[in-house]
């Protein structure tokens, strides 16, 4: 069954449906990992005076691991008191874009799939249309020759009785 149009556009149809949810998840991804950017890069943008000492409101709302990353990155020491060598901050960054480049690399891969199985999944479809039309022009020759041989032998047996009756005379 797999062999047959039909069959064909099934799998095409469920690896087409693969990789629109591969490229959804991807987007998703490329936008928490832009926004997690971001958020760092407004955190570092903020100007606080050391002695004013309160406490940012929306600080609270954001990851922990980010605020640790923004603080180390910016010369800040973080809450949990850890403290990371300049290279490795530097690494942290490099790292964080090769990963983002890598997702949108394959986010564009998967985009060119998803391209190329609408287009194959066209050329079934309109495969499958063509030999569909092809089945009924077929059905409908079958139909008329099976009506005509029928045809045929009547008047071959008026003719044959016709001739049985001439003989005999």
């Amino acid at each position: 069954s797999r062999s047959s149009p039909t069959g064909r556009c099934t799998d095409l149809q469920i690896q087409f449906t693969e990789a629109v949810s591969a490229v959804s998840e991807q987007k998703d991804l490329i936008a928490k990992l832009e926004h997690d950017l971001s958020t760092m890069q407004s955190l570092s943008a903020m100007h606080r005076p050391d002695a004013e000492g309160a406490a940012i409101q929306y600080l609270e709302t954001v990851p922990e691991p980010i605020k640790e990353a923004t603080a180390l990155f910016y010369g800040q020491p973080s809450s949990a008191g850890t403290q990371i060598p300049e290279g490795q901050v530097d690494s942290l960054l490099s790292i964080i874009s090769s990963q983002r480049e890598r997702f949108r690399a394959r986010n564009h891969e998967l985009e060119a799939e998803n391209r190329l199985m609408q287009h194959t999944m066209q050329a079934l479809q309109s495969e499958l249309d063509n030999l569909r039309a092809d089945n009924i022009k077929l059905y409908e020759k079958i139909k008329f020759l099976q009506s005509y041989p029928g045809r045929v032998s009547l008047q071959s047996r008026r003719t044959a009785q016709q001739a049985a009756c001439f003989e005999t005379w």
